[in-house]
Protein backbone atom coordinates (compact mmCIF):
# COMPACT_ATOMS: atom_id res chain seq x y z
CA UNK A 1 0.00 0.00 0.00
CA UNK A 2 1.43 3.75 -0.67
CA UNK A 3 -0.99 6.36 0.66
CA UNK A 4 -3.95 4.22 -0.10
CA UNK A 5 -3.59 5.22 -3.71
CA UNK A 6 -1.42 2.28 -5.17
CA UNK A 7 1.04 -0.28 -4.68
CA UNK A 8 4.58 -0.79 -3.28
CA UNK A 9 7.18 -3.35 -2.51
CA UNK A 10 10.66 -2.62 -1.27
CA UNK A 11 13.26 -3.65 -4.40
CA UNK A 12 15.39 -6.08 -1.74
CA UNK A 13 12.36 -8.89 -2.30
CA UNK A 14 12.40 -8.78 -5.91
CA UNK A 15 16.25 -8.55 -5.99
CA UNK A 16 16.47 -11.23 -3.61
CA UNK A 17 14.49 -13.98 -5.37
CA UNK A 18 16.65 -12.52 -8.81
CA UNK A 19 19.63 -12.98 -7.20
CA UNK A 20 18.51 -16.60 -5.80
CA UNK A 21 17.58 -17.86 -9.69
CA UNK A 22 14.02 -17.13 -9.22
CA UNK A 23 11.64 -15.11 -11.29
CA UNK A 24 9.40 -12.51 -9.05
CA UNK A 25 6.03 -11.87 -10.22
CA UNK A 26 4.50 -8.54 -7.72
CA UNK A 27 1.08 -9.46 -7.48
CA UNK A 28 -1.96 -7.46 -7.74
CA UNK A 29 -3.93 -6.26 -4.73
CA UNK A 30 -7.33 -8.26 -4.90
CA UNK A 31 -10.02 -10.33 -3.29
CA UNK A 32 -11.37 -11.84 -5.65
CA UNK A 33 -11.71 -16.15 -5.25
CA UNK A 34 -11.52 -16.31 -8.74
CA UNK A 35 -8.20 -14.59 -9.75
CA UNK A 36 -6.80 -16.09 -6.16
CA UNK A 37 -7.07 -19.54 -7.42
CA UNK A 38 -5.46 -18.49 -10.56
CA UNK A 39 -2.17 -17.09 -8.61
CA UNK A 40 -1.96 -20.11 -6.70
CA UNK A 41 -2.25 -22.84 -10.38
CA UNK A 42 0.04 -19.85 -11.95
CA UNK A 43 3.16 -19.14 -9.05
CA UNK A 44 5.62 -21.76 -8.04
CA UNK A 45 6.16 -20.38 -4.56
CA UNK A 46 5.37 -17.53 -2.56
CA UNK A 47 6.47 -14.29 -0.49
CA UNK A 48 4.07 -12.68 2.01
CA UNK A 49 5.72 -9.33 2.23
CA UNK A 50 5.87 -6.65 5.28
CA UNK A 51 3.53 -4.24 5.68
CA UNK A 52 0.35 -2.73 8.01
CA UNK A 53 -1.20 -4.06 10.72
CA UNK A 54 -3.12 -6.88 10.47
CA UNK A 55 -7.09 -5.86 11.71
CA UNK A 56 -7.39 -7.95 15.44
CA UNK A 57 -11.07 -8.49 14.12
CA UNK A 58 -9.49 -11.29 11.86
CA UNK A 59 -7.91 -13.01 15.12
CA UNK A 60 -11.48 -12.67 17.09
CA UNK A 61 -9.70 -9.17 19.08
CA UNK A 62 -10.62 -6.07 19.80
CA UNK A 63 -8.26 -3.10 18.72
CA UNK A 64 -6.47 -1.69 21.31
CA UNK A 65 -5.45 1.97 21.59
CA UNK A 66 -1.45 1.16 19.70
CA UNK A 67 -2.77 -0.53 16.90
CA UNK A 68 -1.56 1.00 13.80
CA UNK A 69 -3.50 1.12 10.55
CA UNK A 70 -5.08 -0.96 8.80
CA UNK A 71 -6.21 -2.25 4.97
CA UNK A 72 -9.04 -4.70 4.90
CA UNK A 73 -8.74 -5.68 1.58
CA UNK A 74 -4.57 -6.94 2.41
CA UNK A 75 -6.19 -8.89 5.08
CA UNK A 76 -8.91 -10.32 2.98
CA UNK A 77 -6.56 -11.27 0.65
CA UNK A 78 -3.71 -12.82 2.75
CA UNK A 79 -6.38 -14.90 4.84
CA UNK A 80 -8.09 -15.96 1.84
CA UNK A 81 -4.84 -16.88 -0.03
CA UNK A 82 -2.24 -18.32 2.35
CA UNK A 83 -4.99 -21.60 3.13
CA UNK A 84 -5.06 -22.24 -0.46
CA UNK A 85 -0.95 -22.10 -0.83
CA UNK A 86 -0.70 -24.65 2.01
CA UNK A 87 -3.74 -26.43 0.22
CA UNK A 88 -1.60 -26.62 -3.44
CA UNK A 89 1.74 -27.62 -1.26
CA UNK A 90 3.30 -24.80 -2.44
CA UNK A 91 6.47 -23.25 -0.26
CA UNK A 92 6.04 -19.64 1.22
CA UNK A 93 8.35 -17.16 3.06
CA UNK A 94 6.05 -14.58 5.31
CA UNK A 95 8.31 -12.40 6.12
CA UNK A 96 7.42 -9.69 9.30
CA UNK A 97 3.64 -9.20 8.57
CA UNK A 98 3.55 -11.77 6.20
CA UNK A 99 4.41 -14.41 9.14
CA UNK A 100 1.81 -12.83 11.08
CA UNK A 101 -0.39 -13.26 8.55
CA UNK A 102 0.97 -16.90 8.46
CA UNK A 103 0.09 -17.65 11.46
CA UNK A 104 -3.72 -15.62 11.40
CA UNK A 105 -4.22 -17.72 8.77
CA UNK A 106 -3.54 -20.99 10.48
CA UNK A 107 -6.27 -19.35 13.24
CA UNK A 108 -3.09 -17.90 15.66
CA UNK A 109 -3.02 -14.95 17.42
CA UNK A 110 -0.94 -11.87 17.52
CA UNK A 111 0.36 -9.44 20.05
CA UNK A 112 -1.47 -5.96 18.91
CA UNK A 113 1.83 -4.25 20.43
CA UNK A 114 4.95 -5.74 21.66
CA UNK A 115 5.67 -2.37 24.04
CA UNK A 116 2.48 -3.52 25.55
CA UNK A 117 2.85 -7.43 25.88
CA UNK A 118 6.74 -7.11 26.90
CA UNK A 119 6.82 -4.22 28.71
CA UNK A 120 10.20 -4.69 30.04
CA UNK A 121 12.16 -5.22 27.36
CA UNK A 122 15.17 -4.15 26.42
CA UNK A 123 15.27 -4.96 22.64
CA UNK A 124 14.68 -2.58 19.80
CA UNK A 125 11.83 -3.64 17.91
CA UNK A 126 11.41 -1.22 16.49
CA UNK A 127 14.52 0.44 14.82
CA UNK A 128 15.57 3.38 12.81
CA UNK A 129 17.33 3.24 9.68
CA UNK A 130 19.72 1.99 8.27
CA UNK A 131 17.36 -1.30 7.77
CA UNK A 132 20.98 -3.06 6.86
CA UNK A 133 22.16 -2.68 10.10
CA UNK A 134 20.99 -5.98 12.86
CA UNK A 135 20.05 -4.81 16.12
CA UNK A 136 19.11 -7.66 18.25
CA UNK A 137 20.17 -11.49 18.34
CA UNK A 138 18.23 -14.59 17.93
CA UNK A 139 18.15 -17.95 18.69
CA UNK A 140 16.91 -20.68 16.31
CA UNK A 141 15.90 -23.83 17.49
CA UNK A 142 18.45 -26.14 16.73
CA UNK A 143 16.29 -28.87 15.76
CA UNK A 144 13.75 -26.48 12.93
CA UNK A 145 14.33 -26.57 9.42
CA UNK A 146 15.03 -22.41 9.80
CA UNK A 147 18.47 -23.89 11.43
CA UNK A 148 19.10 -26.20 8.43
CA UNK A 149 18.39 -23.33 5.69
CA UNK A 150 20.18 -20.24 8.07
CA UNK A 151 23.56 -23.05 8.65
CA UNK A 152 23.45 -21.11 12.14
CA UNK A 153 21.47 -21.45 15.35
CA UNK A 154 22.39 -17.43 16.70
CA UNK A 155 21.68 -14.62 14.10
CA UNK A 156 21.86 -11.17 14.50
CA UNK A 157 19.02 -9.65 12.85
CA UNK A 158 17.18 -6.26 12.18
CA UNK A 159 13.76 -5.03 13.66
CA UNK A 160 10.85 -2.80 12.28
CA UNK A 161 7.75 -4.40 14.24
CA UNK A 162 5.51 -3.47 17.13
CA UNK A 163 3.53 -6.55 16.61
CA UNK A 164 4.32 -10.04 17.32
CA UNK A 165 2.62 -13.74 17.06
CA UNK A 166 1.35 -14.60 20.05
CA UNK A 167 -0.23 -18.16 20.07
CA UNK A 168 0.93 -20.38 17.07
CA UNK A 169 -1.59 -20.95 14.54
CA UNK A 170 -2.34 -24.93 13.78
CA UNK A 171 0.71 -26.73 12.12
CA UNK A 172 3.21 -24.24 12.59
CA UNK A 173 5.98 -24.61 15.25
CA UNK A 174 8.20 -21.41 17.05
CA UNK A 175 11.58 -21.77 15.45
CA UNK A 176 13.16 -18.37 16.81
CA UNK A 177 13.04 -16.00 19.67
CA UNK A 178 14.59 -13.32 20.82
CA UNK A 179 15.90 -13.18 24.13
CA UNK A 180 13.36 -11.27 26.11
CA UNK A 181 10.70 -13.75 23.94
CA UNK A 182 9.45 -12.51 21.53
CA UNK A 183 9.11 -15.17 19.28
CA UNK A 184 10.74 -14.21 15.74
CA UNK A 185 10.47 -17.31 13.29
CA UNK A 186 7.39 -20.00 12.70
CA UNK A 187 7.57 -23.00 10.64
CA UNK A 188 5.62 -25.75 9.25
CA UNK A 189 7.98 -29.13 10.30
CA UNK A 190 5.69 -31.36 8.20
CA UNK A 191 5.94 -29.18 4.87
CA UNK A 192 9.38 -28.85 2.54
CA UNK A 193 9.37 -25.05 3.26
CA UNK A 194 6.72 -22.97 5.05
CA UNK A 195 8.70 -20.57 6.92
CA UNK A 196 7.56 -17.48 8.59
CA UNK A 197 10.61 -14.59 9.92
CA UNK A 198 10.03 -11.51 12.25
CA UNK A 199 13.17 -9.67 11.01
CA UNK A 200 13.26 -8.33 7.08
CA UNK A 201 15.78 -10.44 4.99
CA UNK A 202 15.02 -8.11 2.32
CA UNK A 203 17.81 -5.68 3.59
CA UNK A 204 20.36 -7.98 4.37
CA UNK A 205 21.02 -10.78 2.30
CA UNK A 206 23.44 -8.77 0.23
CA UNK A 207 25.87 -9.01 3.23
CA UNK A 208 24.67 -11.45 4.91
CA UNK A 209 24.69 -14.93 3.46
CA UNK A 210 22.74 -16.59 5.92
CA UNK A 211 19.65 -14.46 5.03
CA UNK A 212 20.18 -14.87 1.51
CA UNK A 213 20.01 -18.43 2.12
CA UNK A 214 16.31 -17.70 2.59
CA UNK A 215 15.70 -16.65 -0.83
CA UNK A 216 17.89 -19.37 -2.50
CA UNK A 217 15.67 -21.93 -0.55
CA UNK A 218 12.29 -20.49 -1.23
CA UNK A 219 12.97 -20.40 -5.02
CA UNK A 220 15.24 -23.95 -4.51
CA UNK A 221 12.06 -25.59 -3.00
CA UNK A 222 9.57 -23.50 -5.57
CA UNK A 223 11.43 -25.25 -8.53
CA UNK A 224 11.27 -28.90 -6.73
CA UNK A 225 7.42 -28.40 -6.40
CA UNK A 226 7.11 -27.30 -9.79
CA UNK A 227 9.18 -30.34 -10.81
CA UNK A 228 7.37 -32.73 -8.76
CA UNK A 229 4.01 -31.52 -10.60
CA UNK A 230 5.43 -32.18 -13.92
CA UNK A 231 6.50 -35.50 -13.34
CA UNK A 232 3.38 -36.54 -12.09
CA UNK A 233 1.56 -35.53 -14.59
Amino acid sequence: DFELSGLSLSRGYTKGVLAAGGFPVVLPLTDNPRILRKIVESCDGFIVPGGHDIAPETYGQRRSMHLGRTIAQRDAMELTLIPQILAAGKPLLGICRGMQALNVACGGTLWQDVGDAFPHSQIRHAQQKPYTRPVHPVHIDETSHLAQIMGATDVEVNSIHHQAVDKPGRGLAVAAQAPDGVIEAVEMPERPFVVGVQWHPEFLWPTHPEDARLFERLVAAAAAHRDAEAAGQ
